[in-house]
């Protein structure tokens, strides 16, 4: 009987996210949020008085004093003026923008929460009368917002109901949408813990639940300390495998391990551990396309896995600096077959996706903006593991180091939950603990031409297995980051304008800081990036003018990475980009269309539009670093090995934990979570089967 811990609820920001509309009354004192902004932290000071900020301080000392350095001037009068982290931002200092947001969230998200109990406020003796109804109001959350209706009688809330929830991915923010409201319900208080990596959405909800107690009269009533709860005691277990990381490798490991294909029990008792109070990972915000090499050839032929594996190894190779690992993936390939059926036994519908395999798909997603179709993974894992008796899954569970036997054999790990440390003792350990994209000081030991691009993923993405997996002898390949073009940590690839600039969908001139193109316009969003990072600020501009056919998708736009001017000089005063450079790098550019040939990049005339109508816009490009491709270095079992090429005994790693340096330099289509789920029923089925002999 398999059994979910009681979540513990401790505020922690577990996503990237910026950009969060808390504005409203706050508790008066000075309160401060911090995050990693271009150099280093960058730290945000709000002081409230009688509910409203009245002063914002930002110091990050290691900002670039001509750019990100420039902007925190500008960036706190806007949070004053907002009354709110929700704020356009600076153009061209975008990465500190991001921090400033971020840090910000987290001192409104202190404000809101944060002071005295509500004796402290009012007179405790003082009788506050609430006018009696239903309030209604809303608030912005993650991607999207929330709609919540308060019913309140003369001393308490009766009634939380959310009437409408668009934030994104529904796997996260329904279960803030589902604990909050309770929490707040039994508490009588707004002042309860957020959900581990759902905090935007939970704050969103108790700033909504706030708003209504406002409109009733009574909203200082319900700010009560609310008690933590009791650390829980928790006992060393055994288990015969063990499974750290819960997103698409940690799920397709537990199936293999715990199932056969034709959906039968192999009676070992798996548990899997996340650091999240959800499953999926970063599989539950990705696009959700993965690659299936049957799908790309004849499997009626004989040789069809040589077929596939020779396709695969000369597309691959073209993406990689290093050898790509010839065994690993030929292992991948031959485990094509299984992985699907697999995934088809699952609650999940499975739509081809021509030229790469599968999405995870239903009548209502195609990779939508408004729904990462990898949540629909996440579904799909959530109801398998709930019906499957022999998985336990345990959530806000971390694992902190590997366990070893008087023989230095691993055997189980150390882990915390709620302040209860305890053992898992376990005959086998499978790591799927994802990259460390956000974890910056790794980024800069092993990736460090990398530095500068955003992470958009899992804030849990910190490297802990990559770390485990070293101390235990493994040897460390790769040296670069999953990158794709994109705006930000929030929106990821997928900003409202994204179509522009996303797999050759639009067409603009693309320059840097400098006012100098750097690049083939028509190369893939993964090549762009890895270049963009080069370039000053990390970061890129695409310049097209008003008979743009995209110019729709720029004039509408809410995100605030879009410039607007009449005149190319105006253009730049508002970008930053240098003036007299950008002026002869649309002249060349333009005479390269006229000539039907673009001698500087060889970028083919299709792809390119002249810059010669007013108005003109430039939008900002941005390097997204969707995991890191440095991993540790496995045998075609996904076992680990060491710096002789040994198997570790006893442990194996599958998905961003291995994918980097063993397959891929720079990203490449359906690869990431392809790699995920093969090499996580690859190393499920190879732990299970030794273990079954």
């Amino acid at each position: 009987m398999h059994r979910k811990l009681t979540l513990s609820m401790a505020l922690l920001i577990a996503f990237g996210m910026t950009g969060t509309a808390l504005a409203g009354s706050y508790t008066d004192g000075s309160f401060t949020g911090s995050a990693q902004g271009f150099g280093g932290d960058v730290t945000v000071e709000i002081t409230v008085e009688n509910g409203e900020v009245v002063n914002t301080e930002i110091t990050g000392d290691s900002e670039t004093p001509e750019v990100g350095g420039a902007a925190l001037e500008e960036l706190a009068q806007q949070i004053t003026d907002a009354q709110s982290s929700e704020i356009q931002g600076v153009s061209g200092a975008t990465l500190t923008s991001g921090a400033v947001k971020e840090a910000a969230a987290q001192a409104f998200s202190a404000a809101l929460e944060g002071g005295e109990t509500a004796a402290a406020e009012t007179d405790a003796d003082e009788e506050t009368s609430l006018t009696p109804g239903t309030y209604t109001a809303s608030a912005s959350g993650y991607q999207g917002g929330v709609t919540v209706e308060v019913t309140i009688d003369e001393t308490s809330i009766t009634d939380i109901t959310i009437s409408e929830l668009t934030d994104h991915p529904d796997t996260v923010a329904g279960l803030a949408a589902e604990k909050i409201p309770a929490d707040i319900l039994e508490n009588q208080s707004v002042n309860v813990d957020s959900v581990t990596g759902a905090t935007f959405t939970s704050m969103a909800i108790k700033k909504a639940v706030t708003d209504c107690l406002e409109q009733a009269g009574g909203a200082s009533m319900f700010k009560t300390e609310v008690p933590e709860e009791a650390a829980e005691t928790m006992e060393d277990e055994n288990v015969d495998i063990l499974v750290i990381g819960a997103g698409g490798a940690g799920f397709l490991a537990a199936a293999g391990a715990a199932t056969y294909t034709d959906g039968s029990s192999t009676g070992l008792n798996v548990m899997v551990i996340d650091s999240l109070a959800y499953l999926g990972g970063s599989t539950g915000v990705a696009g959700g396309g993965f690659v299936s090499y049957s799908t790309l050839v004849d499997t009626q032929q004989e040789d069809w896995t040589d077929t596939a594996f020779e396709q695969e190894m000369e597309l691959l190779q073209a993406f990689n600096e290093n050898e790509v690992d010839a065994a690993l993936l030929r292992s991948l390939i031959e485990h094509d077959e299984d992985l699907i059926k697999y995934l088809s036994s699952f609650d999940l519908t499975l739509t081809p996706l021509p030229g790469m395999g599968y999405i995870f798909i239903d009548e209502n997603t195609f990779m939508d903006h408004d729904h990462w179709t990898g949540q629909n993974l996440t579904k799909a894992e959530t109801a398998f593991f709930d019906q499957t008796d022999n998985i336990e899954y345990r959530l806000e569970t971390t694992a902190t180091g590997l366990l070893y036997d008087e023989n230095g054999e691993i055997c189980g790990a150390s882990v915390t939950h709620n302040g209860s440390d305890y053992n898992i003792y376990a005959s086998k350990v499978i790591l799927c603990t994802g990259g460390f994209s956000q974890n910056s000081e790794m980024v800069e030991k092993y990736a460090p031409n990398y530095v500068g691009a955003i992470p958009f993923g899992a804030k849990t993405d910190q490297g802990a297995g990559f770390e485990m997996a070293l101390e235990a002898g493994a040897q460390s390949v790769g040296d670069s980051l999953l990158l794709y073009e994109g705006v930000d940590n929030v929106e990821g690839m997928w900003d409202d304008f994204s179509g522009i600039f996303h797999y050759g969908a639009g067409i603009s001139m693309d320059v840097n800081l400098d006012g100098k193109r750097f690049i083939d316009e028509s190369a893939s969003g993964n090549v762009e990036a890895a270049l963009t990072i080069a370039q000053p600020e990390h970061m890129a501009w695409g310049i097209v003018d008003g008979d743009n056919a995209d110019v729709a998708a720029l004039e509408t736009s809410a995100s605030g990475y879009v410039v607007k001017a009449d005149t190319i000089s105006d253009l730049c005063a508002l970008t930053g980009i240098n003036e007299e450079n950008l002026t002869e790098t649309i002249a060349a550019y333009n005479q390269a269309i006229n000539d039907g040939e673009d001698p500087a990049f060889g970028t083919a005339p299709e792809f390119m539009d002249a810059i010669e109508t007013a108005p003109y816009y430039a939008f900002e490009i941005h390097p997204i670093a969707l995991s890191s491709l440095v991993g540790v270095k496995t045998n075609d079992k996904c076992e680990i090995v060491n710096e002789n090429g040994d198997a570790i005994p006893n442990l194996y790693g599958a998905g961003d934990v291995i994918f980097g340096g063993n397959l891929l330099t720079y990203y490449v289509g359906g690869r990431g979570i392809g790699t995920a789920l093969h090499s996580g029923l690859i190393a499920g089925t190879q732990a299970r089967d030794e273990l079954l002999g």
